[in-house]
């Protein structure tokens, strides 16, 4: 009786076979095996895939009257007669019968312009061949690679004329090229009404733009009569002039004012006494896109003789945002009905006008049942490791239809014993909103246990009657200590760095299921064994578990060869957990000198007036090549006298970009002067030694306003030069005592308060952060990480207002920013830390 090959569910040397399975059945007389199938799709194979070692050729065999004890080889036979294994890596020996796989061939040697490939059926003692075939493939060169964009997009057909006016205009695009080069970039610009090009995109930490991605564009008033903006997207070689593809996308621009409810939801039951008692309160939910400046929400209920009535409660703030979540309270209709109908309006604030509007029906019940609708988890296990160190959290999301008034939510951990402990964290409100998602704390139960539960109740805030309940069971699972990515952006590192102490390699790092009291180590392995701790001094000695950083390694190991090395150990025993280690190859060419290769400005001239209110604006351009690590760029501005004035405006980051624009904000050089001289320069933040250094020199035009002081005087003349129509000049005949408009604005423009609801908060917790800023027209709230990255920007924000806001991963602290700025162009910022926990 003959075995049958039941191998067909498995992998094939990376092959992915589908076999047949062959049944067993007994054989009264074997036939002479037989090869009966050995055949490709492929039509030839690419010289270039065979000399890199990523060619693959797909396959098909068949075999009949196979022995025991047989199996399948499949070989390439090489120009010079021998022969080599072309099966990839798998987890079984023997190949079924049938099947579909893929062969990795080499390059055949010689002048040969094709390859063979074979397949021998053997018996696995290695004493016969019963049966091979063979096919030949031709190698030809592969077709050029052309560049080219495959997509460019926007979801928006049309943009408010007043908005794009403002410039409050954000656009959606998406994007995607083919076959990129390296040294390459995606350029996103505008296209005006007089042939002119501008560049839109927004300020960000990363100048090469990825291959294919989504982001905002910010375009601008085209000018002329025209009524639509021409954007466009141009793929270019950063080494020179080549341009290997353009892209246009054309927008509308409407005179009507934009804006469109995506979301308006609320609770699908009321409660009829409550109705009529005054206290039923629904949860509704928004989201408006597109919002015109100057609009508010309004929340309204339309009663049956089609009266319309505010069903908002008391709030501290005027402007509703434009998504968010919150509560109505609705009445009883007169009419007896059994439904009553909720509306959201956006509204113009001025004239009171609908810009939009949306309607839900709820239905009215007598005493609804209250009932726990979603309760789930963002986690399928948790460790025990990290559950027995208190510092595991479990991200949960929850959803309550019907929620009586007067209730709450209450996140609990149902122990082995049946009891329970609460696992919240703080929090800045009592009230846990109807839906929403957040964080809890559980704990490792004593004894024996595999699992843990979570629940959630909904109570009466008096009472404590349960309405309902809902629970989750995650598995417990025994994780090691590991160290999961050990990783660096350079391979090699100059030999004479390493000699003077400036070799700085960057590397990033991440652990899991790390043990409490544990610290990480960055060491540089030397060639007679001896270890070298190579960190750079930080404030905190305890290394997070995930991050990225600079180690500054002194010499080479071996072999012209850098070794550095992370250890994961513990603090008390120095008993080691995981190691990880990087090798870099030392180069020996001396490394090349930084230059500065762009320093330019589009502006032809300053004005004088602009140096002397502080409102001049000068734009820049700059480009360094060869830039070393830890070096970032000054922009400054050489006085007469010879001093020295940094002219950087405010930013989110600390490193300037190697490639940019930007603005700098230069100073009066005095009445008298007739130049202002520019300055970049590219230093060593350590050391603060000057790698390179370019000028530039404007001329100044125009002359100083001079602006007398109100002194109180019974009236004055101004004998001085004649003033522009907009300039704030004292023109005689004041009575004394009064402070012109702007004064009077900036008196009135301040921030009176930007803070969080707690400082130490756990990555995936929800924190709230408020602000208030008087006189303020524009506020921006920025988030950005450790590394200096900005994550998210929260834009358009009313003077007051609050944000639930989601601390991120990997980051620790996180940094908040807000800038607000009046209608005279005037700005105040303000920031804080929020330390995350791991």
């Amino acid at each position: 009786m003959r075995k049958s090959h039941l191998l067909s569910l498995l992998l094939f040397l990376g092959l992915v076979f589908s076999a047949a399975i062959v049944a067993a059945a007994p054989v009264v007389q074997q036939s002479m095996a037989d090869i009966t199938e050995f055949t490709t799709s492929a039509e030839s194979v690419f010289r270039t895939e065979l000399d890199t070692g990523t060619a693959r050729i797909p396959v098909s065999w068949a075999v009949d009257n196979r022995p025991d004890n047989s199996n399948l080889v499949f070989e390439q036979v090489l120009a010079d007669g021998s022969v080599v294994n072309v099966e990839l890596p798998r987890d079984f020996i023997l190949v079924p019968d049938t099947g579909e796989g893929v062969v990795a061939p080499r390059p055949p040697g010689g002048e040969a312009t094709t390859i063979t490939l074979r397949v021998r059926l053997i018996d696995l003692g290695g004493t016969q061949i019963f049966d091979e075939e063979q096919l030949v493939l031709n190698i030809v060169e592969p077709p050029p690679v052309v560049p080219e964009i495959e997509a460019f997009e926007t979801d928006v057909v049309s943009v408010n004329a007043d908005q794009l006016e403002a410039g409050n205009v954000l656009v959606p695009v998406s994007w995607s090229v083919l076959n990129r080069p390296a040294n390459s970039n995606l350029v996103f610009e505008q296209i005006l009404a007089d042939g002119s090009v501008v560049n839109v995109e927004l300020p960000r930490d990363n100048l090469i733009v990825p291959s294919s991605g989504v982001g905002v564009v910010a375009p601008r008033v085209p000018g002329g009569d025209s009524n639509e903006i021409v954007l466009q997207m141009r793929f270019v070689d950063l080494g020179s002039s080549r341009i290997y593809g353009r892209r246009e996308l054309r927008i509308g621009i409407s005179e009507t004012p934009v804006g469109n409810i995506r979301l308006f939801e609320i609770d699908d039951v009321a409660d009829r006494a409550r109705l009529a008692a005054g206290t039923e309160r629904l949860t509704v939910r928004w989201d408006v896109n597109v919002r015109p400046t100057n609009s508010n929400i309004v929340f309204e209920q339309v009663l049956a003789d089609g009266r319309i009535v505010n069903i908002e409660l008391p709030r501290d703030f005027v402007i509703i945002e434009s998504s968010g979540t919150g509560t109505v309270a609705p009445q009883l209709p007169g009419d007896g009905g059994d439904t009553i109908t909720v509306q959201m309006r956006l509204v113009d604030l001025e004239t009171n006008a609908t810009i939009t509007s949306a309607q839900s029906t709820v239905a009215i019940e007598d005493a609804p049942q209250a009932t726990i609708s979603a309760f789930t988890a963002g986690i399928t296990q948790i460790d025990r490791a990290v559950l027995a160190t208190g510092q595991a959290r479990v991200p949960v999301t929850w959803e309550v239809q019907r929620r009586p008034s007067g209730s709450n939510l209450v996140f609990e951990q149902v122990l082995p014993d049946g009891s329970v402990n609460n696992v919240e964290l703080p929090r800045s409100v009592v009230l846990v909103p109807s839906s929403g998602n957040g964080v809890v704390v559980p704990q490792l139960p004593q004894g024996e246990v595999n699992e843990i539960t979570l629940q959630v109740r909904l109570i009466d805030i008096v009472s404590g009657a349960v309405f309902d309940r809902a629970q989750i069971t995650l598995p417990i699972v025994n994780s090691p200590a590991e160290i999961t990515t050990f990783t660096s952006t350079v391979t090699t590192v100059s030999q004479t760095a390493l000699e003077n102490g400036s070799a700085r390699l960057p590397v990033t790092w991440q652990v899991s299921n790390r043990p409490e009291n544990s610290n990480l180590v960055f060491e540089q392995l030397n060639a007679d064994g001896t270890r070298e701790v190579i960190e750079l001094p930080r404030e905190n000695p305890i290394v997070p578990s995930s991050g990225t950083g600079v180690v500054a390694p002194t010499g080479g190991t071996d072999a012209g060869q850098l070794v550095v090395q992370l250890t994961l150990f513990d603090l008390a025993t120095n008993a080691v957990y995981d190691t990880a280690t990087l090798n870099f190859t030392i180069t020996t060419e001396p490394a090349p000198e930084p230059r500065i290769s762009v320093f330019s400005t589009s502006a032809t001239s300053v004005q004088q007036d602009a140096l002397a209110a502080g409102t001049a604006r000068v734009p820049v351009s700059w480009a360094v090549v060869n830039r070393p690590q830890n070096s970032n760029l000054a922009f400054e501005q050489i006085l007469p006298d010879g001093t020295v004035a940094n002219i950087e405006l405010p930013r989110d980051f600390i490193l300037v970009p190697t490639e940019g624009t930007g603005s700098v904000a230069p100073r009066s050089p005095g009445a008298e002067a007739t130049e202002i001289t520019l300055r970049v320069r590219l230093f060593d933040i350590g050391s603060a030694q000057v790698y390179d250094q370019r000028e530039l020199t404007l001329p100044v035009e125009g002359t100083v306003i001079n602006i007398p002081a109100d002194t109180g005087d019974t009236g004055s003349t101004d004998t001085g030069d004649t003033a522009d129509a907009g300039d704030a000049v004292d023109t005689g005949g004041d009575t004394g005592g009064e402070t012109n408009d702007k004064d009077s604005q900036a008196a009135l423009f301040s921030l009176v308060n930007f803070s969080p609801s707690v400082t130490t908060a756990a990555p995936g917790e929800t924190i709230t952060v408020t602000w208030e800023v008087q006189g303020a027209t524009v506020v921006t709230i920025r988030e950005i990480l450790a590394d200096g990255t900005l994550s998210q920007t929260f834009s358009n924000q009313p003077p007051s207002g609050s944000l639930q806001i989601v601390i991120p991963a990997n980051s620790n602290p996180v940094t908040y920013t807000i800038e607000a700025e009046d209608g005279t162009g005037q700005t105040v910022t303000d920031q804080f830390d929020i330390t995350t926990t791991q």
